[in-house]
């Protein structure tokens, strides 16, 4: 697992990416900034590169953190697990959280972002079923 990286492909090239056992997820329009997720000993932890700025980051209370997608104003966008389930968030650029969970439903997962904070993901129906979903923002 350690010898997985992230990298960048665009039209300039290819650049790789130094932070072992990551995978990048979405990124801005323009590729300036860039959201994913990364595992070490104690789980999966999201983070966001801005300004080749590596920013890791955790869901206060997870025991594991995903990021998938951010919009051009650094909003970011992902799961995360504690006791209870696994649930969608949205981090906003100042770094605050705000819980995604569609109702009665014990998994949600946000997974994308436009430029108007609209957020898309899944959810799992308590069928077992599972469903797409289409947010406001917060």
């Amino acid at each position: 697992m350690m010898s997985i990286h992230g990298f960048v492909m665009d039209r300039k090239g290819f650049s790789g990416f130094s932070v072992p056992a990551s995978m990048h997820n979405g990124a801005t329009p323009d590729g300036s900034a860039f959201a994913g997720l990364f595992t070490d000993s104690t789980g999966a932890h999201g983070y966001l590169v801005k300004d080749g700025q590596f920013q890791p980051f955790d869901m206060p209370g997870s025991t594991s953190t995903a990021a998938w997608d951010l919009n051009p104003e650094g909003d970011t966008v992902g799961q995360y697990r504690d006791s209870s389930g696994i649930h969608g968030f949205v981090r906003n650029a100042e770094g605050q959280f705000t819980s995604i969970d569609f109702p009665g439903s014990k998994n949600t997962q946000a997974r994308g972002i436009n430029a108007r904070g609209d957020v898309v993901g899944w959810y799992v129906d308590s069928a077992g079923k599972f469903h797409g979903f289409l947010a406001g923002p917060p």
